[in-house]
Formats: structure tokens, sequence, C-alpha cells
């Protein structure tokens, strides 16, 4: 795989992708501005060109994303010394120190050393801009797989209501004759249009 990707190559087209877009960004703030573009074909084809690339490149790194979270996550889950090892083979490939850092500290130090303005400290100062990165890349694997951040997806528990309707619909089932003529009449002080969620054949004597 290594010989069929070229990281120098992939940085320099990436790069002077997000350059065109900033570029771009200025002539689109105004109406003039963006009628002279439109006016204009080079800078026309400069526009749709553009954005329709990177789009195409997002919708693709969409999918890697959700990938590279499931690694940080199988990573993550592995004892210290294994993340440990995993940590100082992205340092050493990158060219950059190693750190002894493990957990999600240092697996974000070691994918985004590269990039100090990610070390900032977000408004909140409880996380970096790395770290929520990083965080990001595993919650789209996990929404992807329907798994919790705080486990597996649990499965809904068919006994409790989905909605209000459902839920009015199971305390008039269970009521007895006069706790239901509460039931509606409380309904109907709070304006609630409970007619439709009545069972049908109630509906039909109300």
């Amino acid at each position: 795989m290594a010989d069929k990707l070229n990281v120098q190559t992939l940085t320099e087209e990436t790069t002077n992708l997000t350059t065109t877009v900033q570029g771009i960004v200025g002539h689109t703030k105004t109406k003039t501005g963006l009628a002279k573009v439109l006016a204009d074909e080079h800078a026309k084809a400069l526009l749709t060109t553009t954005v329709a690339t990177f789009v195409n490149v997002d919708m693709r790194f969409n999918v890697g994303m959700k990938a590279i979270g499931e690694i940080c996550c199988n990573v993550l889950d592995k004892d210290e010394d294994l993340q440990r090892k995993v940590i100082h083979a992205l340092c050493d490939a990158q060219g950059i120190a190693r750190t002894d850092e493990t957990g999600r500290k240092g697996l974000a130090m070691a994918l985004f050393a590269k990039f100090p303005e990610m070390f900032k400290q977000v408004k909140s100062g409880k996380d970096t801009y790395a770290g929520q990165r990083l965080t990001s890349y595993m919650h789209a694997y996990k929404a992807d797989k329907g798994i919790s951040n705080n486990g597996p997806r649990q499965t809904p528990d068919p006994n409790q209501p989905r909605s209000a309707k459902d839920l009015f619909s199971k305390l008039y089932l269970s009521c007895t004759h006069n706790d239901q003529i509460t039931l509606v009449r409380i309904a109907q002080r709070a304006k609630i249009n409970y007619a439709n969620w009545l069972p049908e054949e109630e509906t039909a004597t109300k």
C-alpha cells in the first residue's frame, strides 16, 4: 500500500485546494463580487470546479474518517504498552519527537503534532482542538455503527412510550372508566388535541 500513497503529493494538492477555496470566499461575500465572478468565465470555472472538487474530497474523506475513527477506538482499547508502540510509530513516520503519553491525549499528540494550532485550548478550556478532532473521528465511526459513546446501542424498551400519542394511549388503556374521564378532562383543560389518540372504538363513542 505504501507505494500507492504519496503523502507529499496529497499534502500539496489538498493545500492548493484549500488555498483556492479561501481565495474565492471573499468574492462571494457581496452581490457585486459574486456577479463579477459569474461574469468572468475563468473565475466562474474556478469557483464551480473548486467547490465541486472540495465536496467530492469531503465525501471520500468522510468514509476514511470513519475508518480512522475505528482504528483509533481499537488502539485506545488496548493496553498502554501497545498504545505507546502505535503512538511511537506514528511519531517516527512523521519525523516528529516521540511522546510517552498514552490514551486519547497521547494519540492526539501523535496525530496532530505537525499542526501546533491544534493544541490550543478550546473556549471551555477542558480540551484541545486536537483532542476534539480525534473525538470527532471516533464519534463518526460509532455513529455509523450505532454505538453509543457509553457503549453498544441499547435496544429500545417496547413498553416505553415513544411519543405523546403513545403515552396518552397507554395511559388511557390502563385507566378505569372514571380515570379515562379524568384523563380526557385534563387533556381538554390543557387544550391538547387528543381525539385522534383515542382507540378507534372509543373515538366512535366520544
